[in-house]
């Protein structure tokens, strides 16, 4: 929702959101914003006054605070606290930016997902009344799989409404507090504790250029010889069976060449981002673990009935002048193999849509989508869902996609399981952001997981279909990981 300056300069908490101004008036169009240093101040005066007030408010579960700002940065302001919860979530367009510190409500799952329970979890703080309130997180990409201890801080999903937020959304910066309290008695607790969280935040933001260590690659998963025999029983597949095709992973761990320094998880981050602006962009970062990325590939956007998602296949390097460029991006656009791949992941979801939606639209023809380092071959789809269908129906069908498992799915998935010596964890998985009567997901691909900054595991994949050679995929393996790697002083 859009806020004019006629309409607010400060906004007051509640489950209803309304407008405040000091001594009751409405400034005038032309009033100056406050900063973020002001803002913060003026946050925790409505906290303090919702605290002094408690006992008179009505029995809604949630509260919200909100103060408009001139415009900061939402990365930078996150990267300058370094909270112990914090997370970052950018569309792709970069229409929303959110930073967030700290846990008003949180929603995990440890066990076996069942999407309708988590959107119920979920949805039960939306209001019409109220529509900014939104939860960030994902889930696992296979939850029949054993999960690894390096994705314990995880679970098999987990979703925050964080406590603080710096947002930036159609033209303006929101500054916001969100308290969630199931009795009086709570409501004043979480009160006193945001008040005493204020305290800790800053209106400082980092550096744009944090410093990173250099890194050395400690292990590859699986090695060169297991990822030739891998794809050996993989290829095997498509002659025994219906397999069309199967994405097979790579895990590379790091740590910092010199044993006596980390790996900052937000200056990893920032760097990453800024090399990356065309891209989905998250940062969750709890328990000493964060993972990261950023991701060119959307799962879905959906905004009341209306859903968009894409096929996203085939890879090709980028050239190093403008005429290599072109070539290879003709290349890609006019390669079989790359056209076939492609063609399995547009297939599929255009089958999975036509059972969810009333009308589709699509082009005949993927188009090359150019990244900073690669090129992919893309294809956007949208549609009207039906009535009855709602994101636990839709993620039920989408995730995986054939770009991110084979297809057939179930087939490609079962697998996977069986031939990847590692868990992906939330590599591959869906993330993003769930609000009111909205949802878009994003593929955790161009990812790495950090465990307590020391560890770092980069993960990419490659898609094969028969034809394919294990020399190629793995090089275009190496194409993506460098994405990552190359933030670091080499």
């Amino acid at each position: 929702m859009a806020f004019s300056n006629q309409q607010m300069n400060r906004i007051l908490p509640s489950s209803e959101v309304t407008t405040r101004e000091p001594n009751g008036q409405r400034p005038a169009a032309s009033s100056p914003l406050p900063t973020l240093a002001e803002g913060l101040v003026e946050l925790r005066s409505l906290v303090v006054q919702f605290l002094s007030s408690v006992h008179r408010k009505n029995d809604s579960l949630l509260h919200r605070f909100e103060v408009c700002v001139q415009p900061v940065e939402p990365l930078l302001w996150l990267c300058a606290q370094r909270p112990a919860t914090g997370l970052y979530w950018a569309d792709r367009q970069k229409n929303i930016k959110v930073a967030g510190v700290g846990v008003a409500d949180i929603v995990r799952c440890h066990e076996t997902v069942h999407f309708k329970n988590i959107f119920e979890r979920l949805r039960r703080y939306h209001s019409a009344s109220d529509t900014k309130v939104a939860y960030y997180g994902g889930f696992r990409f296979d939850s029949e799989r054993k999960p690894d201890e390096i994705w314990n801080a995880f679970g098999e999903c987990t979703f925050v409404l964080p406590r603080f937020e710096l947002v930036q959304r159609q033209n303006q910066t929101i500054l916001a507090c969100t308290l969630v309290g199931h009795s009086e008695t709570a409501c004043e607790d979480e009160a006193a504790a945001a008040i005493e969280e204020l305290q800790h935040l800053t209106a400082e933001i980092a550096s744009a250029s944090m410093g990173l260590p250099e890194i050395q690659l400690n292990a590859v998963t699986p090695d060169r010889a297991e990822w030739k025999a891998m794809m050996d029983a993989a290829l095997e597949l498509f002659g025994n069976n219906t397999l069309q095709k199967i994405v097979l992973a790579r895990k590379a761990s790091f740590t910092a060449l010199n044993k006596t320094s980390s790996i900052p998880p937000f200056a990893l981050f920032q760097r990453l981002a800024e090399r990356n602006p065309e891209a989905y962009h998250f940062f969750f970062h709890w328990n000493g673990q964060t993972f990261l990325g950023c991701t060119p590939e959307r799962l879905y956007a959906r905004t009341g009935r209306r859903i968009e998602t894409e096929a996203v296949a085939g890879t090709r390097q980028r050239g190093v002048n403008a005429d290599e460029d072109k070539r290879l991006a003709q290349e890609l656009f006019d390669s079989d193999k790359d056209r076939r791949e492609h063609s399995i992941v547009y297939t599929s979801i255009i089958q999975t849509l036509m059972q969810l939606c009333e009308t589709l639209e699509a082009p005949s023809e993927p188009s090359v989508l150019k990244l900073m380092r690669i090129f992919h071959l893309r294809t956007s789809v949208r549609g009207v869902l039906r009535g009855l269908y709602d994101d636990a129906d839709i993620l039920t069908q989408l995730h995986p996609t054939p770009a991110l498992a084979g297809f057939p799915q179930k087939q490609s998935v079962e697998h996977i399981r069986a031939l990847e010596p590692f868990d992906r964890g939330w590599y591959g998985a869906p993330v993003g952001r769930v609000g009111y009567d909205e949802a878009e997901f994003a593929v955790a691909i161009r990812s790495a997981l950090l465990n307590d900054s020391s560890a770092l595991h980069v993960f990419a994949g490659a898609g094969l279909v028969p034809g394919s050679e294990a020399e190629d995929e793995w090089q275009e393996i190496e194409y993506k990981m460098n994405n990552l790697r190359s933030v670091f002083p080499q």
